[in-house]
């Protein structure tokens, strides 16, 4: 089942989204999440920016997320400090909150700016589906599967379908004939305000050196450093230096934010024109040296959709339910694994290994 868990996990953008209940208590009583809360799966349990957020939404990003922390901290209590004013329950239960208001965000920016679903897109998850049946080795199998997970199939089925709808609000924002792609002068307003440089990268390793063989290395990248200064032609100064540190490149260049590299690298960076050197930034077990490039706008694009989602996930106006309010983490994990441990023993006690079921005598 840990395998089933990861493959759904890694499906999707992130996991979560599903169809929400008109009806704010909800009317179904099917599937874990009810049997373990007694919470109705279609009730409302939160609201981000007045868009719905279901109980089974929820439940399935709190339980994704448990089962996330505990496959790194085996044998984890929920009930444990996490921080000084948080347990690990509350942090896990907050993140499933976060993840929830994000897809939530999803939702509400589909329908503002018209994404659905292709055709490609339709038979691309048909075809996800159809590998998962495969896997499991049947319907009946797959079916059993999204039981044990505690979700509708409907709901699982929303759930793949978020991640091509943020892909396609990514290709609105980012592609260069996208209907809401910023101009290239905010692009750049942007990178200049937040920190993103573009350029190529020349760098040598410097983890378990000793201080003589890191003088070396740092002499190394500083006489690469002058050789690409002094040439005429830097983009092949740059590849022929590239090869001889070892470094595999097809001489693109990369964009990112400075602050990321180092907290000096920012001050070193920030001043530098295009096709300028900068002197020597020290990274983790890294030294690194950089010549710069004009600003890569198509780059720039996807870091400023990032940056729109972010701000909206971060000032969302959320209310919860009172259902919301009493679900306590760790009762909640430990029913859930109790109820699917019950599950599978019922499913393996009623079929043979073949996947028969057994005569009544």
């Amino acid at each position: 089942m840990k395998r089933f868990l990861a493959m759904l996990l890694a499906s999707v953008l992130a996991v979560g989204i599903i169809a929400f209940a008109t009806n704010g208590e909800g009317r179904r009583t099917d599937g874990l999440y009810y049997e373990v809360t007694g919470i109705r799966p279609d009730a409302q349990i939160m609201t981000v920016d007045g868009e719905k957020v279901s109980a089974e939404e929820y439940l399935y990003w709190l339980s994704s997320q448990c089962d996330k922390l505990a496959a790194y901290y085996p044998g984890v209590d929920f009930n444990t400090q996490y921080t000084d004013s948080m347990t690990f329950g509350d942090f896990v239960k907050t993140d499933a909150q976060e993840m929830a208001k994000l897809y939530a965000i999803v939702r509400q920016w589909s329908e503002k700016y018209g994404v659905t679903l292709t055709d490609a897109d339709r038979e691309e998850i048909a075809q996800q589906r159809a590998q998962y049946v495969s896997y499991y080795g049947s319907e009946e199998a797959y079916q059993n599967q999204l039981r044990l997970l505690g979700i509708s199939e409907e709901s699982f089925n929303t759930i793949n379908e978020a991640a091509y709808y943020y892909a396609d609000l990514a290709k609105l924002f980012c592609n260069e004939d996208g209907a809401q792609r910023p101009s290239d002068e905010t692009l750049i307003a942007f990178a200049a305000d937040n920190g993103y440089c573009t350029a190529k990268t020349l760098y040598v390793r410097t983890s378990g050196l000793d201080e003589a063989a890191l003088a070396e290395k740092r002499s190394q990248l500083e006489a690469a450093a002058e050789q690409l200064r002094a040439a005429e032609d830097k983009d092949a100064a740059y590849l022929e230096l590239a090869a001889s540190l070892g470094i595999e490149t097809n001489g693109s260049a990369l964009t990112f934010r400075a602050s990321d590299v180092s907290d000096a690298a920012a001050e070193i960076l920030s001043p530098l024109q295009s096709g300028e050197v900068s002197d020597i930034v020290e990274g983790s077990d890294v030294l690194y040296v950089f010549l710069m490039q004009e600003p890569d706008c198509t780059a720039l694009a996807q870091y400023y959709f990032n940056q729109l989602v972010s701000d909206a996930q971060t000032n969302a106006k959320v209310k919860t339910s009172r259902a919301f309010d009493r679900i306590d983490t760790a009762s909640f994990y430990t029913g859930l694994q109790e109820a699917r441990s019950a599950l599978a023993t019922c499913r393996a006690t009623a079929q043979t290994p073949l996947g028969k079921k057994k005569s009544a005598a």
